[in-house]
């Protein structure tokens, strides 16, 4: 049996009851941090230009949260992740940025769909991604480069939520994997483009689904294989971190930022959210079940920015258009 096969076993047949209220807890935190970073991302510079580039195609089955546009799945996720990626405003585990793909699809999934569905595929898609991702940890991707993070949490979760068999979840893996690219430095630390380095995985993630639906033959192993992708990514694969499914939980090594991880340097301090404060965030009403949160108040585990706690303050509403936007572009220029 596979590595795609023993996880797609596990996650076809885990409950939300088989997972620690612990573990619980830290995905709602994981998923309001998320949430805030889509807000802040869409009321930065950068936000109306990701907007004018990736239009919606037409009415979908997703909402696009900050704007309430109706967009297909695919694409209401692929800009919340860009969206979500602008001000470097997302949480960590011991496995990588998880949240721009295991919280976001299944927002984008949530029609119709209970919070103990959607909570448990973010959990699901963390605990694969985030095993996969670490055992070539040592290698030549790492943090928010290693985009192949996002084509496995991404599919990991549609599938989830879609019910497919063990069978056809580990061929969406598969498929995932199928292309995973790789991002280049200058155009990740020097360029707008950074914004989707999370943004196209995820769609490409997602998509791997259909292509299992239609019939599409996945690959056996791409993996494993001798010219697969552990032997590709890394020169030396920690091949421990794929063990413990269902034991040791990497969601609940989930860090929430509460200020920004760079600041550059045209940003004046007062905008960059140095000066930070605790707040208490109310979760979502779906989420104010026993099963998913023993209490509908709970506190962030960090403290988190201004900017974050008052885009959660308002999660149904868009933010006003006056607002006034961040400026987050990777070629400002030094101050005078």
């Amino acid at each position: 049996m596979t590595i795609l096969h023993r996880m797609a076993r596990w996650a076809c047949n885990v409950t939300l009851d088989d997972v620690p209220p612990r573990v619980r807890e830290q995905a709602v935190h994981q998923w309001l941090s998320t949430l805030a970073a889509i807000y802040t991302g869409y009321d930065s510079d950068l936000g109306p230009s990701i907007a004018e580039a990736f239009p919606p195609p037409g009415p979908g089955a997703a909402r696009i949260i900050p704007t309430s546009e109706s967009a297909p799945p695919a694409h209401a996720a692929m800009l919340m992740a860009a969206w979500s990626m602008v001000l470097d405003f997302d949480d960590v585990m011991l496995g990588g940025h998880t949240g721009h793909s295991s919280v976001i699809v299944p927002l984008a999934l949530a029609g119709g769909r209970s919070g103990a569905e959607l909570l448990l595929a973010q959990i699901v898609a963390n605990e694969i991604a985030a095993r996969i991702n670490m055992v070539c940890a040592v290698g030549s991707t790492r943090g928010q480069m290693a985009t192949h993070l996002h084509l496995i949490a991404a599919a990991a979760a549609r599938a989830r939520l879609e019910g497919l068999d063990e069978t056809q979840f580990a061929a969406a893996l598969a498929f995932a994997l199928s292309y995973p690219g790789q991002a280049l430095y200058p155009a990740f630390l020097g360029s707008d483009a950074k914004v989707l380095c999370a943004a196209l995985p995820v769609r490409a993630g997602m998509e791997a689904v259909d292509a299992v639906r239609a019939g599409l033959r996945a690959p056996s192993d791409p993996l494993d294989d001798p010219r697969g992708f552990f032997a590709k990514a890394t020169r030396i694969p920690v091949r421990d971190f794929l063990d413990g499914l269902g034991e040791r939980r990497r969601t609940v090594t989930s860090s929430i930022p509460f200020a920004a991880i760079s600041r550059p340097p045209s940003t004046p301090r007062s905008t960059s959210s140095a000066n930070t404060t605790c707040y208490r965030l109310k979760s979502p009403p779906w989420m104010s079940s026993r099963r998913s949160s023993p209490s509908g108040w709970m506190r962030t585990p960090r403290r988190i920015s201004t900017a974050q706690a008052r885009a959660s303050r308002r999660l149904r509403f868009p933010p006003r258009s006056s607002s006034p936007r961040r400026s987050w572009r990777a070629n400002s220029p030094p101050p005078s």
